[in-house]
């Protein structure tokens, strides 16, 4: 995958999960 190489895409991602594991 492409989009993995990106560091921003990767930030944006774990930044996304980590906002979900939050509302759980």
């Amino acid at each position: 995958m492409a989009w993995t190489s990106n560091p921003a895409v990767r930030y944006e991602v774990r930044e996304s999960a980590y906002l979900s594991l939050s509302l759980l």
